[in-house]
């Protein structure tokens, strides 16, 4: 998988340099400097490790191909990360963000068997902590649809229930004790999220987040991507 993985990020890569490339050989009109943003982030974060790579690839310097590959990945999903941003609040009801998108080297999730794409956390002045995960899991997300197709299990399972969120299957779990409400939507066969809210007795905080979002515009990016 990681193989393929980087594979498809080396081919959509070069496509974009040889792209960029013929971009800025022509004279950059009005309607070509949304391009022309793109190609400067492009050259900043890129262009200088693919040229290193195709140097060590002719010289058949795969060792050092890998790390550049590796170094590659991880710029991808740091950008990845801050375009999946967007899609969150930077503050809400009293709450701040605090940090968001640990690469899956640094969150110690990858081992579980899951792969985290997307983690941001928010802290208010009572320490109250609001979290997101997007994760993308084939085994974890196959067992939540489960649940969803035999509700009789769900209504077994003590402080948990199945709820709608706008077109979305949702889990909702609590602890009123420890101040605990987490909630689980499906998003697609490939994607779910996760929103947790620890330490506040306002459960409406949740719903209220998750509301805040525009999941089938999430979802429609984390099809194509």
């Amino acid at each position: 998988m990681k193989f393929s993985y980087s594979v498809v990020l080396i081919c959509l890569l070069f496509s974009f340099s040889i792209e960029v490339r013929a971009n800025s050989s022509a004279n950059i009109s009005k309607s070509q400097q949304g391009n022309s943003n793109v190609s400067k982030e492009f050259e900043i974060h890129f262009s200088q490790d693919l040229t290193q790579l195709s140097l060590f690839l002719q010289n058949n310097e795969y060792g050092s191909s890998i790390d550049i590959l590796n170094k590659l990945m991880g710029k991808v999903k740091v950008k990845q990360g801050e375009f999946l941003q967007a899609f969150f609040p930077k503050k809400f009801q009293g709450f701040y963000k605090k940090e968001s998108y640990i690469p899956l080297s640094d969150s110690g999730i990858e081992e579980a068997g899951y792969s985290v794409y997307f983690n941001q956390a928010y802290e208010n002045k009572k320490g109250h902590v609001l979290k997101v995960n997007i994760i993308h899991s084939d085994e974890l997300i196959k067992d939540y649809q489960e649940l969803v197709k035999k509700p009789s299990l769900i209504e077994n399972m003590e402080n948990t229930a199945l709820v709608r969120m706008e077109s979305y299957n949702a889990i909702t779990t609590f602890s009123e004790e420890s101040k605990l409400y987490e909630q689980t939507i499906l998003l697609n066969e490939d994607f779910m999220m996760t929103c947790i809210v620890i330490g506040s007795k306002n459960a409406s905080v949740l719903s209220d987040f998750i509301n805040s979002i525009d999941l089938q515009k999430l979802e429609s990016y984390l099809a194509k991507n």
